[in-house]
């Protein structure tokens, strides 16, 4: 059971938000592209300014400051492996990664970055 108030909770709702603005981005640059398909500059792209720009420095709050840094940079690298699946395997990874505490999550994305994924 996730307790609301504790650190682990906003990390998770952090990250899943990050990855899932990500996934809802690249589907209006999908729409509004003739081809209706995204290229790997468009997700490159798109990673550098939702995770790479980011300032977790501006938070003076030295927790904040931490928990925007770790989930930017689970997010920046959990998206880059989900570009790497197709459609299917894409979706069924999605299902299976919102459906993780947020511990489990970052282990998911460190034992998918240790496989080189």
């Amino acid at each position: 059971m996730h307790e609301i108030g504790s650190e682990d909770f906003a990390r998770d709702l952090e990250l899943q938000a990050q990855v899932d603005t990500y996934l809802i981005l690249l589907f209006f640059i999908a729409f509004f592209r003739k081809t209706q398909r995204v290229s790997r500059a468009d997700r490159r792209w798109l990673r550098f300014h939702l995770f790479a720009r980011q300032r977790p420095e501006a938070f003076r709050d030295q927790n904040l400051r931490g928990r925007y840094l770790e989930t930017c940079e689970l997010a920046a690298s959990y998206t880059q492996f989900l570009d790497t699946l197709n459609g299917m395997r894409r979706l069924e990874e999605i299902r299976k990664f919102r459906s993780l505490d947020y511990g489990a999550k970052k282990a998911h994305v460190f034992a998918l970055m240790d496989r080189g994924d």
